[in-house]
């Protein structure tokens, strides 16, 4: 999480959907694990990666900025009160429900 954003690469597709949901002015809102001590490394791997630009608390949500644990499911609803969530993707079962 400290170190490495110069390494991150996106996976398969990643680039082209980011690319198609902001075509069409849909916010495309990062929810990850890693720790909000890491909100910089973390912003700079999505940009470096072709996914960005985020922006901590916007657009890029961790681990604690919710007040809760390590549990995606009360950032999804943080997330939600302030969006109208159109898809979850992500690459564990994780990604769509604790």
């Amino acid at each position: 999480e400290q170190s490495g954003a110069d390494k991150v690469v996106a996976v398969p597709g990643a680039h082209a959907a980011v690319r198609a949901a902001r075509a069409m002015n849909v916010a495309v809102i990062f929810n990850s694990n890693r720790s909000r001590e890491s909100a910089a490394q973390t912003a700079a791997a999505l940009d470096g990666a072709g996914l960005g630009p985020v922006t901590h608390g916007s657009t890029l949500w961790l681990k604690g900025d919710d007040g809760g644990g390590s549990g995606k499911d009360d950032r999804r609803w943080a997330i939600a009160s302030g969006y109208c969530v159109v898809a979850l993707v992500g690459d564990q079962l994780g990604d769509f429900s604790d």
